[in-house]
């Protein structure tokens, strides 16, 4: 890609302050002055004497434009309080900052009938010139398209500068997006150069019937917009996705709060090295049009993803059409993809196509997805997690101890380790202890121990019995002997006594089977459709116990295997 242009030292910089219309002030400083904050006198000015009030545009259009056009790279332009009302865009030239009195305290307005591709829009962008230019800065003022009295797109901001800052900035009632930052020219065609290190910070976006923000970038081989931050901004009624980024490599998305959001709260496309973290979301999907809308949506990964400490709860109604998800991950063709989910919680909506908190897949066979995923809530949903590896693998990697809160009496799982995507751990031997490593707090009460068998259901079964036993496995409670002679699907062992945790630590669950045909534990991979929602089916590869000797309650060599339990407390 090639490199932005470099800022010019030895330039000087300009405020130009805006009252009613007319030149205020004017100074000159050293480009390594810090620019100031607007004088006092100009916001003084505008309380007492607002904008022209020609609501056709005419006046403050004209007079917006000539202070603009007049503004070299490194000005100010500090507008005061009011609405001014313009027929034209605003075009505003490279290097140049435009500084309100306020998010409302100052309005920039398209006037009735102007059908403006843009309110404030970049020259780069209009002149459709080839390449990004030097930074522009928006801050404290309130853009309103004015889509009511206008026909055609029309934008708040259309950014096409690298190093840029929109802050503290209302945009409203667009019939486009809030905020675009495109490597598209007005001409259509593409920048040559990159535009990167966008900052848009504490700004709202409300009533717009594209996407909240846009970050637009059409070539997949360049990916020339990259390298953002989107923080601490307001969302609400957006008709297409809240925040829209076509190349996310190393965008930073966090602290929004989205709401009535129709399609996708946050979509990321190709993610590289991107982090989306706290986050809070409410109602999102509700749109009428058929399709697949998420809470976070990191689609065509092409490297590391981090989705940490997010928070959505879905209030709206879901169409009979559309396909909902909480978090989406997809991995790309060709490309090994981590994906680190954690902390995230998320209250969900049931729907006639069922719903997912977690789904991961993979775009076809040369596509893995490496997912680390722990301490993560999802309810609500039809569906807690899914997994459609597509030809491709999916491998989870769990990092600490995971709690299930389905079914609803259970309350720990086996220690997970590495899935490796096995169906199956293959027959258990009979008069063999299995046993597999848990994490109990002190003071937890264990009354049974649930296992679930997978393809090969256990028959001409003689004896069959689950035991706790310590870390040195000395059994501290057992199930009664049950003589069943079949066994598939869950089977719950209650203790014959219940046993209270005296101190917090590891401790066994042991299973012994005795019979002709001794069943398979379940595993990872079959667990695609509908059985998703049962936690039993999502399975995990850790470190199990066998033991060469007739079930005894001691063990012996460390295998290898591929299972999990559950035990319930009360």
């Amino acid at each position: 890609m090639a490199a932005p242009h470099p800022l010019r030292s030895g330039r000087s910089r300009e405020l130009l302050v805006l009252g009613t219309g007319d030149l205020h002030g004017r100074t000159t400083m050293t480009a390594y002055t810090p620019i100031p904050a607007p004088p006092t006198g100009a916001t003084a000015d505008v309380v007492a004497a607002a904008p022209s009030g020609d609501t056709t545009g005419v006046t403050d259009g004209a007079s917006l434009r000539a202070i603009v056009a007049a503004a070299s790279a490194g000005s100010m332009i500090v507008l005061g309080g009011g609405t001014f009302v313009i027929d034209e865009p605003l075009v505003v030239g490279s290097g140049v900052s435009i500084v309100g009195a306020g998010m409302y305290g100052t309005i920039i307005k398209a006037a009735d009938g102007s059908d403006m591709d843009g309110v404030i829009v970049a020259e780069e962008w209009s002149a459709g010139n080839d390449s990004s230019d030097a930074p522009l800065t928006i801050r404290d003022l309130c853009i309103d398209a004015n889509r009511a009295n206008n026909a055609g797109l029309g934008h708040g901001i259309i950014l096409q500068s690298y190093w840029s800052t929109i802050e503290n900035v209302a945009v409203r009632n667009c019939d486009g997006s809030g905020i675009l930052v495109t490597a598209e020219e007005s001409d259509s065609s593409e920048i040559t150069n990159t535009l990167v290190e966008t900052h848009i910070s504490r700004c709202q976006i409300r009533d717009v019937t594209g996407h909240g923000i846009w970050v637009r970038d059409d070539s997949p081989s360049t990916q020339s917009v990259t390298d953002g931050r989107i923080e601490s901004c307001d969302i609400q009624n957006i008709s297409g996705n809240g925040i829209n980024i076509d190349s996310a490599a190393g965008w930073k998305v966090r602290g929004n709060h989205l709401y009535s959001v129709a399609k996708t709260a946050i979509h990321l496309n190709r993610p590289w090295h991107t982090t989306v973290s706290d986050n809070y979301s409410e109602s999102w999907g509700t749109s009428t049009d058929d399709g697949t809308y998420a809470f976070i949506n990191a689609d065509a990964a092409i490297g590391p993803v981090a989705i940490i400490g997010n928070h959505a709860y879905n209030t709206g109604t879901i169409d009979s059409g559309t396909t909902l998800r909480g978090i989406l991950i997809t991995g790309s063709t060709s490309v090994t993809t981590t994906a680190v989910v954690t902390g995230n919680v998320l209250i969900g909506k049931t729907a006639a196509t069922a719903t997912n908190g977690l789904r991961v897949a993979t775009s076809g066979a040369s596509a893995v997805v490496v997912l680390v995923e722990h301490t993560n809530s999802f309810s609500g949903f039809d569906l807690q997690k899914a997994y459609s590896a597509n030809g491709g693998t999916i491998t989870r990697v769990h990092k600490q101890f995971a709690y299930q809160s389905t079914p609803t009496d259970v309350v720990r799982e086996n220690v997970p380790g590495r899935e490796t995507g096995l169906a199956n751990v293959g027959p258990l031997s009979s008069g063999r202890l299995h046993m597999e490593l848990v994490w109990y707090d002190a003071g937890e009460v264990v009354t049974s121990i649930t296992w679930a068998t997978n393809t090969t259901s256990g028959s001409g079964l003689t004896n069959r019995w689950s035991a706790l036993f310590d870390i040195n496995r000395n059994q501290l409670a057992i199930s009664a002997d049950d003589t069943s002679a079949t066994w598939s699907g869950e089977q719950t062992f209650t203790m014959t006594a219940a046993y209270t945790i005296p101190t917090s630590g590891f401790y066994y669950h042991g299973l012994c089977v005795v019979g002709s045909t001794v069943p398979t534990l379940r595993g990872f991979a079959t667990l695609a459709g509908a059985t998703d929602e049962v936690p039993i089916a999502a399975g995990s590869s850790s470190t199990g116990l066998t033991n060469p000797a007739s079930c005894p309650s001691t063990a012996g060599a460390i295998t290898a295997v591929n299972t999990r339990s559950w035990t319930a407390s009360k």
